[in-house]
């Protein structure tokens, strides 16, 4: 499909009308320069100023929460025991080129993960941002980082279904066109086509274990058409001749002298602080809460919740429905378990800026969308634990969206009344989350 090609006035003309609807003491970024920032944003939000401006909210809360300006390398040092990384370079087209060493043999704790992903990418755009000016070039405003990395000796245990979250927050939503997934390109060319191959990729895995390039090109059918392309999973530590070799690590055949160490030294000199300084506690537990991380807590018996109880949400891929035993909490926190005397939250949604939608008619229900095989209204007498055997079931008729900036959430209750009640419950709680997200802006 032919790219959407946008000129770089166009580009800057739309940047600025998004730029008169922010407050001028946002903070939604760093490092760099606040133009090609909100281009970046533009290009993921289809060059739309209001989806655009909704998203830079939701970024400048998401960096408020996880106090991202403050991050410095001290507070992130033992989240790289498993995962060294530097920057060895910028191209010739305005992007950076940063090398990881990822052995990491267990799951990271969330809050590292998050925070130290952070702080590189932020890193990576300030490195990128002055390497440019200095050499008198635009920085790219999509695709602006080739990672080079090698993980011979990473266990596949240490991937889990919260990394996938979380890296998904910062690298799509709050980083975007880090590695952008639309047609959208910035270039005076308006027959500009982007070159999809080897040589112009934007994350080269070196040595990947067989196990983990079967498994990818299963994820890839289920990911964003264009990532499938600029992903380059190699099963040798042998790098495309299109990334300069004073950008490649010398022990792949570049003549890169640098190393982690001297980063870190670096990083340490721009922060302010000392390598032997201890990591701070940043982050409030209402934050770590997103990803399930609720203090062991059993569901029925979180404090402050304002309504519970079980709902059908649906996958956005596949469109199935699943029962989870949902938890809403006073200061706009969504829990959903898969039982009630369940500890472990299987995911979390802060609903600061989420619009909320009802109605049968607002969603296309199309023929793929399955029918459960269970009926929705559970018999008289009857329990979610004796619900019996499976039987063909109906469409859900009671449900109602969840609208996030990211996506739509979709789910269904067993009666209209349920629905209202948790509409209601929502469009309250919603209402006072913005309120405080303003005031947090």
């Amino acid at each position: 499909m032919a790219p959407r090609v946008v000129s770089p006035k166009e580009a800057k003309e739309l940047a600025d009308q998004v730029n008169r609807a922010l407050p001028s003491s946002i903070l939604f970024y760093r490092y760099g320069d606040r133009t090609t920032q909100i281009i970046r944003f533009l290009i993921e939000n289809d060059m739309d100023v209001a989806k655009t401006v909704v998203a830079i909210k939701q970024t400048a809360l998401f960096r408020k929460y996880w106090h991202a300006d403050e991050i410095t390398i001290a507070d992130v040092k033992n989240a790289f025991e498993e995962w060294q990384c530097y920057p060895t370079g910028v191209t010739k087209d305005g992007r950076m080129v940063w090398y990881v060493d990822c052995f990491m043999t267990k799951p990271p704790k969330m809050e590292d993960f998050m925070l130290v992903t952070i702080y590189m990418v932020d890193d990576i755009q300030k490195r990128l941002y002055e390497a440019c000016k200095a050499l008198g070039i635009q920085e790219a405003y999509k695709d602006y980082c080739i990672i080079v990395s090698d993980t011979a000796r990473t266990s596949m245990s240490a991937f889990n279904t919260e990394m996938k979250k979380a890296g998904m927050d910062v690298f799509v939503r709050h980083f975007p066109a880090f590695m952008s997934s639309t047609d959208i390109e910035v270039n005076e060319n308006p027959a500009y086509a982007p070159s999809y191959d080897y040589d112009h990729s934007s994350f080269y895995n070196l040595n990947t274990p067989f196990l983990l390039r079967s498994i990818w090109k299963l994820c890839t059918l289920f990911m964003p058409a264009r990532w499938a392309y600029m992903v380059q999973l190699l099963g040798s530590d042998t790098l495309p001749a299109s990334i300069p070799s004073s950008c490649i690590p010398k022990k792949y055949g570049g003549s890169f002298e640098g190393s982690f160490e001297a980063w870190m030294q670096d990083c340490a000199s721009v922060n302010g602080c000392s390598l032997d300084d201890p990591p701070r506690q940043l982050v409030d537990q209402r934050v770590l809460d997103q990803f399930g991380q609720n203090n062991g807590m059993i569901a029925t018996e979180i404090p402050d919740q304002v309504i519970s109880g079980w709902m059908w949400k649906r996958t956005n891929v596949g469109h199935r429905w699943h029962h989870y035993y949902f938890v809403l909490l006073k200061d706009g926190l969504l829990y959903y378990f898969k039982d009630v005397n369940d500890t472990d939250a299987q995911n979390g949604f802060m609903l600061e800026n989420y619009l909320k939608r009802e109605g049968i008619a607002s969603l296309t229900i199309a023929s793929n969308v399955l029918h459960f095989t269970n009926p929705p209204l559970l018999a008289a007498g009857q329990s979610e634990a004796t619900r019996g055997a499976e039987q063909k079931g109906e469409a859900h008729k009671y449900w109602f969206i969840v609208r996030t900036p990211s996506r739509d959430y979709v789910f269904a209750c067993n009666s209209v009344e349920q629905r209202s009640q948790w509409m209601f419950f929502l469009n309250k709680v919603i209402g006072e989350a913005n309120k405080k997200a303003e005031l947090v802006l």
